[in-house]
């Protein structure tokens, strides 16, 4: 790496075979002060840009031969960019001052513009990194990227609502809007994807219909199970088809505890995510205005694109088809957990099995259960934090009701990651088989100081005593 920050540090007149690369060998000379990690990021976004039309000329090969040469490009260092994701490509350009971010986007748009024209999806890509690396006051914005190709994310470009938990007042407001938000995207050549708009749009169809598809998509099946599934269609949401699909298929753990979002695709295994933080619709009305502000005219024009679902007319294309795979697919083994406070197990009654836990390991993780719903709601601090004593305080209470014992003889762990660890290797051993296992597994994610379950509210109850029935974990008083 010396020999390469060596060479950023001169520069020499050469001959380049386009504009392309004299705009890069300037992009060399003004960043030569990187870092090697954000050196490797920034041939990511590089690559990244000159592949983004999904046109790869020859001579633009012989361009990436002649940076190569210029700057040392070895494969070393090409390898170590081609196992970034984009995700950590943009993670590690955060980590520049914002007159550097600043001018990373100014040159890679003129990278993107040297044809004189910006393409839609190259477009996409600088917006992206415009709306990831630069603060915004009204709206968070990141990239999620998976290491597992998403082939759905090739078909088209959709603007998906995502949540993990059913958000009735969100719903209601994009079903209000519908029409406009369809329109607008449409007029772009983007596709709004709502679950549960699909589901009403089914439902309004012959059910005979229906019930032939699901039986040529699913030809083992009796028609008792046909009628299963589709009774399993009537009730598919948002939150249960983004958790098996991102969550778990593509397997992107970052959005595990993520509030409701838009999702937008980058290609096949990168999404840009915009938290709702205010009406959907006016996140979509100005992704739309800097889009078509970022592109060059006339590139977002495309012809509308009409994915509805009308009588007799189905959409099996892109996410449409992922939603008619996820519901004939065989059902899931989940489970909610549910907690006795005076016992060192937890049922997971839907699959007929429990976890036993020492009693250590069953109060802290009934401790971290207790953070995540009824307390902080961020989850159990790993380190010392200014409640400390009630957190001492109520792991005492709680590791006393399941052994009674005297609380002054119960000392509160002064390491917690070996006994997480414990309990998730217990929860491996023991759960085998329940599908939604990782969503109960306490962790520290992205690295925010607190142990935490991901697993929806609704999922994690306590039975008091044998006499009485379940209560919800955010009622129930230690």
């Amino acid at each position: 790496m010396q020999k390469l920050s060596a060479k950023f540090g001169e520069f020499t007149e050469t001959h380049y075979l386009c504009d392309d690369f004299t705009l890069l060998q300037t992009m060399e000379t003004k960043f030569k002060r990187l870092d090697h990690k954000s050196l490797v990021a920034l041939l990511l976004v590089i690559t990244r840009m000159i592949k983004a039309d999904s046109r790869i000329d020859a001579s633009e090969i012989q361009k990436l031969m002649v940076l190569e040469r210029q700057y040392n490009f070895d494969h070393t260092l090409m390898t170590e960019a081609s196992r970034l994701t984009l995700s950590e490509a943009i993670k590690q350009l955060r980590t520049l001052d914002v007159p550097t971010r600043h001018q990373i986007l100014e040159s890679l748009t003129e990278l993107g513009s040297t044809d004189r024209i910006l393409e839609r999806h190259e477009a996409l890509l600088l917006l992206t990194l415009r709306y990831c690396l630069l603060d915004d006051d009204w709206q968070k914005c990141d990239v999620v990227s998976s290491h597992i190709s998403h082939r759905s994310g090739d078909l088209g470009t959709y603007i998906i609502y995502f949540e993990t938990e059913d958000n009735e007042a969100i719903h209601r407001e994009i079903f209000d809007e519908w029409e406009l938000m369809k329109l607008m995207l449409q007029q772009n050549g983007l596709q709004f994807f709502f679950v549960e708009h699909i589901v009403q749009s089914l439902c309004k169809q012959d059910p005979v219909i229906i019930k032939k598809m699901l039986e040529y998509f699913a030809p083992t099946k009796t028609d008792q199970q046909i009628d299963h599934l589709y009774a399993r269609m009537e009730e598919m949401d948002s939150s249960t088809f983004c958790q098996q699909v991102f969550v778990r298929s593509m397997q992107l753990t970052d959005l595990r505890n993520s509030r409701p979002s838009l999702l937008i695709n980058l290609g096949s295994t990168d999404l840009l995510r915009i938290e709702i933080t205010d009406t959907p619709q006016a996140h979509i009305r100005k992704f739309l205005d800097d889009y078509n502000r970022q592109a060059s005219p006339g590139m977002t024009a495309v012809r509308p694109l009409d994915n509805e679902n009308h009588l007799g007319h189905f959409s099996y294309y892109g996410y449409y088809r992922d939603f008619f795979n996820l519901l004939v697919q065989s059902e899931p083994k989940e489970s909610r957990i549910v907690l006795w406070p005076n016992k060192s197990e937890f049922e997971f009654p839907q699959i007929g099995r429990s976890l036993r836990l020492n009693q250590q390991e069953a109060s802290l993780y009934s401790l971290i259960l207790v953070y995540t719903y009824k307390y902080n709601k961020k989850g159990l601090p790993l380190c010392y934090s200014p409640e400390q004593r009630k957190i001492e305080a109520l792991y005492r209470t709680i590791y006393c009701r399941k052994k009674f014992v005297e609380t002054e003889d119960v000392i509160f762990p002064d390491n917690l990651a070996p006994i997480r660890a414990k309990i998730e290797k217990k929860m491996r051993d023991q759960l085998d088989g329940l599908d939604n296992i990782e969503d109960f597994i306490p962790r520290n994610e992205r690295r925010e100081g607190f142990y935490r379950i991901a697993a929806p509210l609704k999922m994690v109850c306590v039975r008091p005593d044998i006499r009485q029935s379940e209560v919800s974990i955010a009622d129930f008083e230690w």
